[in-house]
């Protein structure tokens, strides 16, 4: 038969058991409404957001191919009222006229550049993209900068 010291303790105990859950609970919601403030602070600090896709192909066609795919990704993005780099609308046509090289090594330092003053990177999923070197790059590049990374599909006119 139990005391009236021990039923008091376990109604205490479960109590102080449902105060402690609600206040995990208002923990978490804290720190998520934090990650939207530093976030929202971040989109006024870092104004543009990045379009990352594969390029790099031994097929002429095909980076032509993916130029256009991640021109028409960036002004679908344009005209949903954002700020984008894509560097592969940026980069193709000098590609194009130059003998600039078409390498990561090159590349990645202009990149990692842009990253930085981005509040998202966007990954256009073409084909390859989950293979490609660069796209990789730059989101390990965003993760360090502590940069969203969000996907989109192919935009088709």
């Amino acid at each position: 038969m139990t005391t009236l010291n021990e039923n008091v303790a376990k109604h205490t105990n479960s109590k102080l058991i449902e105060l402690l859950d609600e206040v995990e609970a208002l923990k978490r919601q804290l720190t998520e409404a934090e990650n939207r403030y530093q976030y929202e602070l971040s989109r006024e600090r870092r104004p543009l957001v990045y379009l990352a896709c594969p390029y790099t192909h031994p097929d002429g066609s095909m980076r032509q191919q993916r130029y256009l795919a991640a021109t028409r990704a960036a002004v679908v993005l344009t005209q949903k009222g954002l700020f984008v780099f894509s560097p592969i609308t940026h980069s193709h046509p000098m590609a194009q006229c130059s003998e600039l090289p078409g390498t990561w090594e090159f590349w990645g330092k202009i990149d990692r550049a842009f990253i930085s003053c981005c509040h998202t990177l966007y990954v256009l999923r073409l084909e390859g993209w989950e293979q490609s070197r660069g796209v990789a790059e730059e989101v390990a590049i965003a993760g360090g900068f502590g940069i969203k990374v969000d996907y989109m599909d192919e935009v088709v006119c």
